[in-house]
């Protein structure tokens, strides 16, 4: 049975390598949007689509703000199970894209294997405030704005 970390982590191959990390809060909107994603799916597509190239876990540097934090995450990770769930479920194409345009939005990205995203922010007023124009404009979708990290 696995065991859950309820606090940053970084996370590798199939979830099963996973360590706790420090890491500030950072303001996230979270949008799902109400489509099926199995997981077994993606992990066949990844499979097939020749899996993902060799990265190391590292330890995070310290961080003074949430601004340097996102930059550090979007310069240094990925979701590899990205393109393969997009491939399957093309929806996740448009949360993304949703977000990425959405005023303060700093980092864009899927979760896990999917469809849940998030966007990453600056503050928590400009996740609020994006939290309330994706809910207006996609009614359809689950929205959430939430704080992640801090905990260490």
């Amino acid at each position: 049975m696995a065991a859950y970390l309820a606090q940053t982590c970084l996370m590798r191959g199939d979830g099963r390598d996973v360590r706790a990390a420090i890491a500030p809060a950072v303001p996230a909107l979270l949008v799902n949007p109400n489509v099926p994603c199995p997981t077994a799916a993606v992990y066949d597509r990844f499979d097939e689509q020749g899996g993902g190239s060799e990265f190391a876990l590292t330890k995070l540097p310290k961080f003074d703000s949430p601004s340097r934090f996102i930059k550090w995450l979007k310069d240094r990770t990925r979701n590899d199970l990205e393109p393969p769930a997009v491939s399957l479920v093309p929806e996740i194409a448009n949360v993304l894209k949703a977000l990425e345009v959405t005023d303060g939005c700093q980092l864009a990205r899927m979760s896990g294997s999917g469809a849940t995203c998030f966007g990453l922010f600056a503050t928590m007023a400009e996740a609020r405030a994006a939290e309330e124009i994706v809910s207006e404009k996609y009614s359809d979708w689950w929205v959430k704005v939430s704080m992640l990290g801090g905990v260490g």
